[in-house]
C-alpha cells in the first residue's frame, strides 16, 4: 500500500502550524485533498489518488522530489478484503 508522508513532512517544518485549509490555499489544492492525503484517507471506500499536478504542487510546497511524499507499506491481508468489502459496497 503506498501511503502519504505528508504529517512528516509537516512536523520537519518549522514555525507555527497552520490549519488544513490554510495550508491548502498556501498550497494550491483543496484541504479535503491534503487531509485525505495526510490521513491516508479515502471517500467512498476508495482511496484517494491525486493527480501528478497536486503532486507537483506538493513537491513545489515542501520542496521535494515525489518519493519523499511517499512510502510503500506491506498491506496484511485482512486490511485488503476490508478495502476490497468497502470498495465494493460503494461501488
Amino acid at each position: 500500500m503506498i501511503e502519504f508522508k505528508i504529517l512528516d513532512l509537516l512536523t520537519k517544518e518549522k514555525g507555527e502550524r497552520k490549519s488544513w485549509r490554510i495550508l491548502a490555499k498556501e498550497i494550491g489544492i483543496s484541504h479535503m485533498a491534503l487531509f485525505l492525503m495526510a490521513m491516508n484517507g479515502s471517500r467512498n471506500g476508495k482511496r484517494y489518488n491525486p493527480s501528478l499536478e497536486t503532486l507537483e504542487k506538493l513537491c513545489e510546497y515542501f520542496k521535494c522530489q515525489p518519493g519523499d511524499l511517499l512510502r510503500y507499506k506491506k498491506e496484511s491481508k485482512e486490511m485488503k478484503a476490508i478495502r476490497k468489502k468497502l470498495s465494493k459496497k460503494h461501488a
